[in-house]
């Protein structure tokens, strides 16, 4: 998709928000007596960003703030040719109806439900908990028919709830002995059949990592015995999907977790996919862009086996890639102070002040300068994923041929969701 040319930067314009569609008037207060009123606009139109001219490397916060809540009616077409996954986390209920309202753009969804756990009594070694996240009705409103798509191709996504390993090094060395593996996948899988699931995504390489695990021979050769264990124990159930978090190959931070191509070829045979954590790339003590692109770019073509370069890796090949995208920004107040930001925290921001939107051409993200912030000394640096931003990342999946895991739906704007 190709980006539109310069918008011309409006003049910042602060007042109340309107939602005029459905009937709908929010009153937000204004933070500049000059301000004129802005139309806010929600739900489904007739046309893409693309087809209305905001897919820009140069938004206003004006843009932003008064297209943002409207996405294509269209919410069956797939833009984007491999696979989606997207996580759901149970603090942002906003992701749930994401999901359901854009679930034919979705391979996989990934409700972020679970733990595995040494137990603290009882026979078994490990347990799963965190069940009292699992929402049956959701799942089933996931599998409906999508409305309006076509019944050649449709699909609906494929449920694999995050299993964190939460496992500590007193423990460790238990879990991965063939007693404890074979425990802890009985665990998981009595609880994916118990839900439905199709699968699941463990996440627990990085902690691996951390105690040294994975660099050493047998360590690494437990830690497959357990993957084997969790997929041969699933499978009786019917849920055939075992998703591997993992950090990407090029750390993020100096002395961070890395997952490498040796790493991937020792557990490929045993996983569907992996999703690859390609953000987070800045931090409060270091800021800057979440997730540059030369960076994103160069996590995954340590992974990308050259034979499937151009070509869209399966989730049934034992070799598919999820490239990390963000839908959270952060702020960075100086003086190694800063956090995450959501959605609608980022649409307040954009309110309070109308900063620009400058586009980092290296990076392929926007950022914002809010200056005088509460007082502050020091402006504010805002990073959150632009439809330029995004669609630079879409655009290098497809270049490797791998899909995109997002994280996590809930926490972005909703016209982000015409790009998928």
């Amino acid at each position: 998709m190709i980006l539109t040319g310069t918008v011309v930067n409006l003049a910042p314009l602060l007042g109340l928000l309107l939602h005029l569609f459905g009937g709908t008037h929010v009153h937000c207060a204004s933070a500049a007596k000059t301000a004129s009123p802005i139309t806010r606009l929600e739900g489904p139109v007739e046309h893409s960003v693309g087809d209305r001219g905001l897919l820009t490397t140069n938004p206003t916060a004006r843009s932003v703030l008064q297209f943002s809540g409207q996405y294509w009616k269209a919410t069956h077409q797939r833009n984007f040719s491999g696979d989606v996954m997207a996580y759901v986390t149970p603090w942002n209920g906003k992701g749930y109806d994401v999901a359901k309202t854009w679930r034919a753009k979705f391979s996989h969804i990934s409700p972020v439900w679970y733990q595995l756990r040494p137990a603290s009594s009882g026979g078994a070694a490990f347990k799963v908990t965190g069940m009292h996240d699992v929402d049956h009705g959701w799942m089933a409103d996931l599998r409906k028919p999508i409305p309006g798509a076509p019944s050649k191709g449709a699909r609906v996504p494929l449920i694999v709830p995050r299993v964190n390993v939460e496992v500590g090094p007193q423990h460790v060395l238990q879990l991965l002995s063939p007693a404890g593996a074979t425990d802890a996948a009985a665990a998981v899988a009595a609880e994916v059949a118990a839900a439905g699931a199709d699968g699941i995504v463990l996440e627990g390489w990085s902690g691996w990592t951390a105690m040294g695990i994975t660099s050493q021979e047998a360590g690494l050769a437990a830690v497959v015995q357990l993957l084997r264990a969790i997929r041969a124990a699933m499978a009786h159930h019917q849920a055939q999907h075992l998703i591997l978090a993992v950090p990407p190959a090029v750390a993020a931070h100096q002395g961070g977790p890395v997952f490498s191509r040796a790493d991937m070829a020792a557990v490929r045979a045993v996983v569907a996919g992996f999703s690859v954590m390609t953000y987070d790339a800045a931090s409060p003590a270091s800021p800057g862009p979440n997730a540059p692109l030369p960076w994103v770019r160069a996590a995954l073509e340590h992974l990308v086996p050259s034979t499937s370069q151009g070509s869209q890796p399966t989730t049934s090949d034992g070799s598919s890639l999820l490239l990390g995208l963000n839908f959270y920004g952060n702020v960075y107040r100086g003086r190694g102070e800063g956090g995450t930001l959501v959605g609608h925290e980022f649409m307040s921001m954009l309110d309070a002040h109308r900063p620009p939107l400058e586009w980092l051409p290296e990076a392929a993200e926007h950022v914002a300068k809010v200056t005088n912030p509460n007082n502050s000394k020091e402006p504010h640096l805002v990073y959150f994923p632009s439809l330029a931003s995004i669609q630079a990342r879409l655009d290098l999946a497809s270049e490797l041929g791998v899909g995109i895991a997002i994280w996590e739906i809930g926490q972005g704007l909703d016209y982000f969701c015409d790009l998928l």
